[in-house]
């Protein structure tokens, strides 16, 4: 008898080991919280730079020509120049997206503050890549006079791996229309960086890029909260707007939630944002995408 019991013993109690092995990894999964997609990939640095004036210091002297003979550049002044440019390529919605961890882009026109749709690549990037003193004259213009907007947190968290810090601080206009799916984020102190989970830290790292863009004035942040983790993000509403708090540069700043906040009130509101309360989407529309270099 004691045989067969050490004969089930040599059998089961791996099988056991497993098994528990197998709970407890499933387990520290669930703790850890959703699985964040990888950020883009970084764009590698350029051998030649593309804006006007071109670097003195450089180890091998870049050249280039000013298009001193262009009638555009000789006839026309640079004030009526950048009236051309502006009512070129201002007035947009640039969606951006991601595809195979890449940086991604589609436009639509927006006339009289009214979204017709997406167009596509109408942005005139050949006007920007004419020539290098073109692309100098308009390219502070494609980000300031444009309204940015994303679905995806990711690319926000990642912008200043993403783009020039010129390029960075010439935002103006930044939409955000956030999925939430996950555990409300606790840990959202600076001090705590070191214990946050994935999604923890992608909330953070969203709302320091967001703080860190001098140059915006106009922020929309939408908050979908999936309806059966809204009750949990509810009673930590004060807990989750500490977050927004870290964002005072932009003038316009509105917070959406899917629920009537208890800061909805002006008076108890101490926030640099309006928080207003929208109804939660049925459908997700994504963009149409284009490889973009957005230097």
């Amino acid at each position: 008898m004691s045989r067969r019991y050490a004969v089930l013993r040599f059998f089961c109690l791996p099988l056991i080991w497993l098994v528990g092995t197998l709970f407890d990894h499933r387990h520290a999964n669930r703790d850890r919280g959703p699985a964040i997609p990888p950020g883009p990939k970084p764009l590698k640095a350029r051998k030649r730079a593309l804006t006007l004036p071109l670097p003195a210091t450089a180890s091998k002297k870049q050249k280039t020509f000013l298009q001193e003979q262009s009638a555009l550049f000789r006839r026309l002044p640079e004030e009526v120049r950048l009236q051309i440019w502006e009512a070129t390529i201002r007035g947009r919605r640039i969606s951006l997206t991601m595809l195979d961890r890449r940086l991604r882009q589609g436009t639509s026109m927006v006339k009289q503050g009214v979204n017709i749709g997406l167009v596509g690549d109408s942005i005139s990037l050949p006007l920007l890549l004419a020539c290098r003193r073109c692309y100098s004259e308009a390219i502070n213009i494609l980000y300031s006079t444009n309204i940015f907007e994303t679905v995806h947190p990711t690319i926000i968290a990642h912008l200043p791996q993403l783009l020039l810090p010129q390029r960075l601080h010439a935002i103006r206009s930044l939409e955000l229309d956030w999925y939430l799916s996950h555990k409300v984020p606790i840990h959202v102190n600076i001090q705590d960086e070191k214990r946050f989970r994935d999604y923890e830290r992608e909330w953070y790292m969203v709302w320091k890029t967001l703080a860190l863009m001098a140059g915006l004035r106009t922020l929309r942040v939408k908050l979908n909260v999936v309806t059966a983790s809204q009750g949990r993000w509810r009673v930590r509403e004060a807990k989750v707007l500490q977050s927004a708090a870290m964002v005072t540069t932009p003038r316009d700043f509105e917070l959406g939630l899917p629920w009537v906040s208890r800061f909805h009130d002006p008076a108890m509101n101490t926030l640099s944002c309006r928080v207003s309360k929208f109804d939660f989407p049925i459908g997700r529309l994504e963009p149409c995408a284009r490889e973009y270099d957005p230097r």
